[in-house]
């Protein structure tokens, strides 16, 4: 095949001639000598479409020489355009010498030049068609291609959902706050635990980047330098970003430890603190977490660090998992106490406890409609169950509608 190819390299050096010739044959007989004909304006113009064509071409020669994958379509169009311009030059050349009262010969030597040039163009223009495959990936190479195309990308969020910082697709938990970021499979969409190296639902490879690996490796080195104590304190920081960015929340803690025990200022320390209690949060250890965001409060009372508003964020979360296991169990007084001091802190629902209320409310509804209350007393408790509960799982959509089907057409219409 190697000596198949060496045809190309004649055909590399007819395309670096033909676009030279194109340009000088160009500048000489347009603006030089058919001036009269075509005017110094649309002269200026051909010598211009002849000067980009004729350098693209000579500069494509490269790639035909190494038969380079992927550059054949863009050779054959070069040299196929230029072989028509070429001709037409040397047609107008032609043109030129014969109404010329005093016969310059270098025309007549560039229009047979042109000819002949956009000859050897066109027998390039076939040699590219018919060895076309010499510019297309080998069989092996295709292989080794759909080889590596058995792993497939993941899919995971842009940002976190709780902080808003921008993440990575490598990334398993959020450096800043230690949230678990949500990673997809791209091959069919189902949620992939951890740092799988396949999908459990399709069983396709999930590639993984050594990016993050190297990122610890280096940071762990560095954190194990001697140096001054707040270097090391921000080493062993960064270290624990990494680790997060790995998923692994037991080592991130001990370098947070550390990034601690360096430091000697009590602000940093708080800020390490609540870094730590984030990881504790996520992984469902409210106790030692509230610890850490007590002693957090204890060296920065001014709390700049965030101690109290994540000591408020897991009382809520508490509240609100405690709220699920009540309702679980039938005690749905104590569940509906615990709502109530959910949503008083959590407005959006986030922990998605409103529902509860909302069956409380609609059942409130029922009763009312039953002792003939009057309708608009009766929608107003529904308004604020479909509130609680946007996305249906109790009967207040369909019974709000029901009672005022009219009402929803005219909003609909609105």
């Amino acid at each position: 095949m190697s000596s198949a190819r060496a045809v190309f390299k004649p055909a590399a050096v007819i395309m670096v001639i033909g676009g030279v010739l194109l340009i000088v044959a160009s500048i000489y007989i347009f603006l030089a000598k058919a001036s009269y004909a075509y005017g110094a304006l649309q002269g200026l113009l051909m010598v211009l479409l002849m000067v980009i064509i004729g350098g693209f071409e000579a500069s494509s020669a490269r790639s035909v020489y190494n038969t380079e994958q992927g550059s054949w379509r863009n050779a054959l169009m070069l040299t196929g355009l230029s072989a028509l311009l070429v001709l037409f030059t040397g047609l107008t050349g032609f043109n030129t010498y014969t109404q010329m009262k005093t016969p310059d010969e270098i025309v007549l030597y560039l229009a047979w030049a042109c000819v002949a040039m956009a000859i050897a163009q066109a027998m390039v223009v076939v040699l590219l068609l018919v060895f076309k495959k010499y510019f297309m990936p080998t069989e092996a190479e295709i292989q080794s291609a759909m080889k590596k195309m058995g792993g497939t990308a993941v899919k995971t969020v842009s940002e976190c959902p709780t902080c808003r910082e921008i993440v990575e697709k490598d990334w398993v938990q959020c450096p800043q706050c230690g949230t678990k970021l949500l990673r997809l499979c791209a091959n069919c969409g189902n949620q992939l635990p951890g740092m799988v190296e396949k999908c459990p639902n399709c069983g396709v490879n999930v590639e993984r980047s050594d990016s993050i690996k190297k990122s610890i490796e280096t940071l762990k080195a560095q954190s194990e330098e001697d140096a001054r104590p707040e270097a090391r304190s921000v080493r062993f920081a960064r270290l624990g970003e990494a680790y997060l960015k790995a998923g692994d929340t037991n080592n991130a803690l001990e370098s947070y430890r550390k990034a601690i025990h360096y430091t000697e200022f009590d602000r940093k320390r708080a800020n390490f603190m609540v870094k730590m209690a984030n990881i504790l949060e996520n992984e469902d250890r409210f106790k030692e977490a509230n610890e850490i965001l007590d002693a957090a409060l204890q060296l920065d009372p001014e709390d700049e660090a965030g101690a109290a508003d994540l000591k408020n964020a897991i009382s809520t979360r508490t509240n609100a998992d405690s709220a699920k296991a009540a309702y679980k169990k039938g005690d749905k007084q104590e569940a509906l106490r615990l709502v109530d001091e959910v949503l008083a802190t959590d407005t959006k629902d986030l922990n998605d406890v409103g529902w509860i209320k909302a069956e409380s409310l609609v059942a409130k509804a029922e009763e009312m409609h039953k002792t003939k209350t009057p309708r608009d007393q009766v929608l107003k408790v529904l308004d604020e169950a479909v509130k609680l509960d946007p996305y249906g799982r109790t009967k207040a959509i369909s019974m709000r509608t029901e009672l005022a089907p009219k009402e929803k057409k005219k909003k609909r219409k609105k």
